[in-house]
């Protein structure tokens, strides 16, 4: 991956941060406890759990049967992978796939957390009815979820060779043959850590040999950058679900505590080159700490030459979109099937 001489060349212009948008300073300060990463990741596994096992939350509800799969890893281990066919759809049918890296800091989540934030959702937006029932949602895509090894067990750059090894084997021609995927049309999504791995990615691809032509990235409240190598970070700024002083506690878990390598493009795409990348999405919270990095994002990519929807949820946290109740999430949904529909409907 290439990167820039160095991340102190990356002038910001303070126009871009949240000083210019008084409705983001609204969010009062909120005391927080320690993070605890084994409770949490228990906690997330337990309750994503109890989501799943509620009413239409299986794939099956809206539009896939599932398939359990295991990809080599380049150190000799495999790396879990949730498969999802759309039903009434064999595989001799090329369709765009949906490659779907999942959000939890690196220490935690499993494939059912994107089944909830972007999977579903985006299903529903974007299927057309079923012709043996009319009742059930058809997608016109496919989609893999990848469960990389975690931090802090296996620090960077674990989760992301993961990641990428599970991507390079998906879009080789005897898996996009043998699963019925175009390899003209896969779009990688990640939310939150995983929009950072999402967004290395997306780099990772074009600088291969041969390169891997993605047709776009999905990048939902995405962590861009380590807060020693983002230029005028901003840690006042706080979400209901997500502050700012947890954040640095995950990044550290993610470096195995060795910060200079943030200044790594891989583990911080802010500061990666950009030319040439496919067209991007980005999701963005108002009321979350890496709101200013993914807005940083979308100026880098405009400037060079990189087609991107960009999209900013006032008033709202880090996870906002997980709460199908959220005042904003209809709209993220709305905007997920704008942005993105064109790129993974069946031509």
């Amino acid at each position: 991956m290439s990167t820039q001489s160095s991340p102190q060349q990356t002038p910001l212009d303070d126009t871009l941060l949240y000083e210019t948008y008084p409705g983001f300073t609204s969010t009062s300060k909120s005391v927080h406890p320690d993070l605890d990463h084994t409770a949490s990741r228990r906690a997330q596994f337990v309750e994503e759990n109890q989501w799943a096992s509620g009413p239409h939350n299986a794939p099956l509800d809206y539009g896939f049967e599932t398939e359990s799969l295991q990809i080599p890893a380049r150190d000799g281990t495999c790396i879990d992978a949730r498969f999802y066919n759309p039903i009434e759809t064999t595989k001799d049918t090329r369709l765009p796939l949906l490659f779907i890296v999942h959000g939890g800091g690196w220490v935690q989540g499993t494939y059912i957390t994107e089944e909830r934030w972007i999977l579903k959702p985006l299903a529903l937006t974007l299927s057309t009815a079923s012709s043996k029932s009319p009742a059930r949602p058809r997608p016109r895509f496919r989609a893999i979820s990848i469960h990389y090894r975690l931090a802090p067990e296996h620090p960077y750059p674990t989760p992301l060779n993961d990641s990428w090894n599970a991507l390079s084997w998906i879009a080789a021609p005897a898996q996009t043959a043998r699963f019925g995927i175009d390899p003209q049309r896969i779009l990688v999504a990640g939310s939150s850590a995983g929009g950072n791995i999402a967004a290395a990615l997306s780099q990772l691809a074009h600088d291969s040999s041969p390169p891997i032509p993605l047709c776009g990235v999905f990048l939902n409240v995405p962590a861009l950058c380590h807060p020693d190598h983002f230029p005028k970070y901003r840690y006042r700024w706080e979400s209901f679900d997500t502050y700012a002083s947890p954040m640095r506690v995950v990044w550290q878990l993610y470096l195995a505590g060795d910060a200079s390598q943030g200044c790594q493009p891989t583990a911080s795409p802010f500061l990666g080159v950009l030319e040439d990348l496919p067209p991007h999405f980005v999701a963005i919270a108002g009321s979350c700490p890496l709101r200013d990095e993914g807005m940083a994002y979308v100026r880098r990519l405009r400037e060079a030459g990189v087609k991107v929807e960009e999209r900013v949820y006032e008033d709202s946290g880090h996870t906002f979109a997980e709460d199908y109740a959220h005042p904003k999430t209809s709209q993220f949904w709305a905007d997920m099937g704008a942005c993105l529909g064109p790129l993974l409907n069946e031509k």
